[in-house]
């Protein structure tokens, strides 16, 4: 009888998440697994949907090349339909991550949205630009659950400040001085992580691994699922203390230029 009822106990399924694009970064890895999650690389030209997966992870600058100093060439067919594909995973409650080399919007800020991850980072934060003191290793966790990924791979080549929807995004690492942000979510949903120059496939097996568990342990610890309409409601203490944060970060940034 015991038998019985250990072989009809569900076995819960693994997460499974989506490496997409990493082949236009010349990175070819063979999917896997450990007891957690399981990994499964997509092509940048695979027609695979994102909303059969639990997450995805992408790195920056696959869907644009640039062509001259600041001037950026951008696949808007391939990037388009990846966004649609990306929304529609949302939807079903899987997250994104992306993982930031160097961001620059180019020569008069124009080129905001020649690659997803670049038009994400923009959309969350009013300035996005390389870090000035890149490859920069000194980052300031905010966030236990991403302590050991920033321990080990916490070199950030992108700034960002200035959030404009500061009840929304969480601070996950800053520099020191408070000032630059390095990495950040938005609503649980899509997650900025600094992504350091790659050696090996064996170092990137590793940053995957760091940061795809660091990503499971945040949201099981930090995810609250209410009803779409309830998450649609904007309290008017919240929206004072929203432009509160505005204003002071908006401070703290004119102070600094």
């Amino acid at each position: 009888m015991a038998n019985k009822q250990i072989q009809n106990k569900q076995v819960p399924k693994k997460p499974l998440i989506y490496a997409f694009g990493f082949d236009k970064l010349q990175m070819v890895m063979k999917d896997f697994e450990n007891d957690e999650f399981a990994v499964r690389f997509l092509g940048y030209n695979s027609t695979e949907q994102f909303d059969r997966c639990d997450g995805l992870v992408i790195p920056s600058g696959i869907f644009e090349r640039e062509t001259d100093p600041e001037t950026f060439e951008s696949d808007r067919n391939r990037l388009a339909d990846c966004e649609k594909k990306l929304v529609h995973g949302m939807k079903r409650e899987a997250w994104t991550c992306f993982l930031l080399t160097v961001l620059s919007n180019g020569l008069q800020g124009y080129y905001k949205d020649t690659d997803l991850a670049k038009k994400c980072a923009n959309d969350l934060f009013q300035y996005v630009e390389p870090d000035p003191t890149a490859p920069n290793p000194h980052i300031a966790c905010k966030a236990d659950e991403f302590k050991e990924f920033f321990r080990k791979f916490g070199i950030a080549r992108t700034a960002m400040s200035l959030r404009r929807r500061p009840s929304q995004t969480r601070i996950l690492a800053r520099a020191p001085d408070g000032h630059n942000i390095y990495a950040a979510k938005f609503s649980g949903k899509l997650f900025l992580l600094p992504f350091k120059q790659i050696n090996d496939l064996p170092e990137l097996s590793q940053l995957l691994i760091l940061a795809i568990k660091s990503i499971l342990t945040y949201k099981r610890r930090n995810n609250v699922y209410l009803p779409d309409w309830v998450d649609q409601i904007r309290f008017k203490r919240e929206s004072r203390n929203e432009a509160k944060l505005v204003q002071l970060e908006s401070g703290d940034y004119t102070s600094r230029r």
